[in-house]
């Protein structure tokens, strides 16, 4: 399991949480692929792809989606914007994340605490 940073965000400054981020620090490999099929569960409840976006190092935010290209090097911060009413309550959460990139299989879990 790989430890993030869960901060929660008001994007649309209407005074209500309305995403959560997740930041974490690559510690891979440097290299780049294309996201294949992904799913992903926040706590165990799937979350839809619709409702993620994520930012590599100092590119911009992109949606997360099948047929995504990736790039990364190593010591990169990763940040992943998940759209989420109200944010995460205090305590711990995990992430997980199912799927291929580039044909090579995907599966892992980030915990944090809010």
């Amino acid at each position: 399991m790989t430890q993030v940073t869960f901060t929660n965000v008001d994007r649309d400054n209407d005074g209500k949480i309305d995403h959560f981020l997740a930041e974490l620090t690559y510690e891979g490999m440097s290299g780049s692929g294309t996201i294949g099929e992904i799913a992903i569960s926040l706590d165990g409840e799937d979350v839809s792809l619709d409702k993620v976006r994520m930012k590599i190092g100092e590119g911009d935010f992109q949606p997360v989606r099948p047929g995504m290209f990736v790039s990364g090097s190593y010591g990169d911060k990763i940040v992943l914007e998940i759209a989420k009413e109200g944010g995460l309550s205090k305590g711990k959460h995990s992430l997980r994340f199912m799927g291929s990139v580039s044909g090579y299989p995907l599966n892992f879990v980030l915990e944090g605490t809010v």
